[in-house]
């Protein structure tokens, strides 16, 4: 693709939303960690009243994962895990474009188990959901020395 067209896709205003979403979370990251959670937390409420097709999704998902729980119990989680999403979507911007600062923040559990396994040369596969931690540990490497700390 040539470059001018290329930048008229870049430039194209449909795309416009996206930039603005781009800047706006380059910036809100450089706030203190607690803002960021204050903000997410408020991005997620948002987003669970906004869209109902998503929250309706989540529900019978947590219906299905959850079935003992009541339907209030079931909404609280719901609400939680929108919360969660939106200060993820922070965090996300924080593996971006402050790893180091994500990471020095950030608290690794069971680290000695992976040790011991990579250790065995029998290769290790990890699991995890798609959330802050799988960006962090895909990344940590680079920053071993400076990790005190995966969520």
């Amino acid at each position: 693709m040539e470059s001018s067209s290329l930048k008229q896709l870049i430039l194209n205003p449909k795309y416009w939303s996206t930039w603005f979403f781009l800047a706006l979370l380059r910036l809100v990251i450089f706030l203190p960690l607690r803002w960021l959670d204050v903000i997410g937390s408020a991005l997620g409420t948002l987003l669970y009243y906004i869209k109902p097709s998503r929250v309706r999704v989540a529900t019978i998902n947590l219906k299905i994962a959850y079935p003992d729980k009541s339907d209030n119990e079931i909404k609280t989680l719901c609400k939680e895990n929108f919360k969660q999403l939106g200060i993820g979507a922070l965090e996300i911007g924080l593996s971006w474009w402050q790893l180091k600062r994500l990471i020095q923040s950030s608290k690794i559990n069971g680290l000695e188990y992976l040790t011991t396994a990579l250790k065995k040369d029998n290769g290790v596969i990890l699991i995890t959901s798609h959330f802050t931690c799988l960006e962090v540990g895909g990344l940590h490497s680079q920053y071993k020395n400076t990790v005190r700390s995966c969520i």
